[in-house]
Formats: structure tokens, sequence, C-alpha cells
């Protein structure tokens, strides 16, 4: 009975989470309402207020979602490509995480956007960005790729951070996976840059 009740629990927090994500991308964050999200999934007003208080909250889960697909899919990448140089493997992520197109990611850009103008859009990046590493740092350890450890640094966070909001609004595929190295070269020197030290303490 737990487990079921759990089960329930989950299916309706990814249906308002869902609901919510397409509020989001339509109207923007900031014009999303709790009231908006209600209407959109369909649920009572007070079904949706026992899971979720606020739309920060929702937006909390929606981010950890983003954060599973992009696991899932870099874990379907490793088991295809097991016999490719593990520096290759791990440009190739990064590549993926930087220019793939989905709804989380354009999520995320939207999110960066608005972070600087609200407190708690703040402090819910500075949430996200410390769950994010540890999560990240358990999947190198998974996966034996130590060289990858560089991206839970500030500095390329940044970085990423930039070329994802970028990315949103001027078509950097073409010329960052086909004409141009630029990209490449500053994950190589990243690469570089990773100590056996910084890579057993995650920096």
């Amino acid at each position: 009975m737990i487990q079921r009740n759990r089960s329930i629990q989950e299916r309706r927090k990814a249906e308002i989470c869902q609901a919510a994500r397409d509020c989001f991308l339509a109207k923007g964050f900031q014009a999303t309402s709790m009231e908006d999200i209600v209407k959109a999934v369909g649920m009572s007003k007070g079904g949706v207020y026992h899971y979720y208080q606020s739309t920060i909250a929702i937006l909390h889960d929606l981010m950890l979602d983003g954060n599973t697909q992009r696991f899932v899919l870099a874990d379907d990448y490793l088991a295809q490509a097991k016999q490719q140089d593990p520096q290759a493997l791990a440009m190739e992520l990064v590549m993926q995480k930087l220019f793939d197109h989905n709804d989380y990611k354009r999520l995320y850009a939207m999110f960066l956007m608005e972070c600087h103008k609200h407190e708690s859009l703040q402090a819910l990046k500075r949430e996200l960005e410390a769950e994010t590493k540890a999560a990240f740092m358990d999947f190198i350890r998974q996966h034996d790729l130590p060289m990858l450890a560089f991206m839970v640094r500030d500095d390329f966070i940044e970085f990423a951070n930039a070329m994802i909001i970028a990315g949103e609004y001027l078509p950097l595929e073409e010329t960052f996976l086909h004409k141009s190295d630029l990209v490449r070269q500053v994950i190589v020197q990243a690469m570089a840059q990773t100590t056996p030290a910084n890579q057993k303490e995650g920096l």
C-alpha cells in the first residue's frame, strides 16, 4: 500500500510538473501563476498545493528532471561508444550538453535569464548548482571519466551557462559544431588544467 501511494504521488507530481513546464515555456516563468498551473493540469487547487506551494518549488523539481534526462542521455551515449578514447567521449558529452536542444534546456535558459532579477531565483540557482555538482561527480566516478571534473568549476559553469543562453537566440550549432573548433579548444584546455588533486576533490 505504501508503494502504491508513493507511485500515485509521483505520478501526480509528474503531471503537475509537465503542465507547469508547458506554461513556463509558453508564458515565461514570471508570468506564470500557480492558478495557471492548476488550470492547465486539471486538478483541484488543493490537490496541486498538496504537492507544491509555489512555482519556484515546481521549477526546482523540473530542473532536477532536466539533470536526470541529461544523465540518461549520457549513459546511453557511453553505452553505445565504449570503444572510443575516453577523452573523445568526454569531449562529445560536453558538446552535447552545450548544443543539443530540448524543453528542459529551453527552460533552464529562461531560468538563467530571470535569475539576476530575483533573489529567490538566485537562491534556487545556488541550491541547484550544489545538487548538480554532487550528482555530476558521482556520474564521472561511476564512469571513470575524471577528466570531466573541470565541468563543476565555477568558471566553466558560467561559460556553459552563457553558451546555453546564447544558443536559445543564435544558431550556434552550425558554427561551433561544423565550422569552428573554438569551443573544442576551450574544452581541451579546461581538461588539461584539471589536475589529479582537483579530480579527487571535485574542483
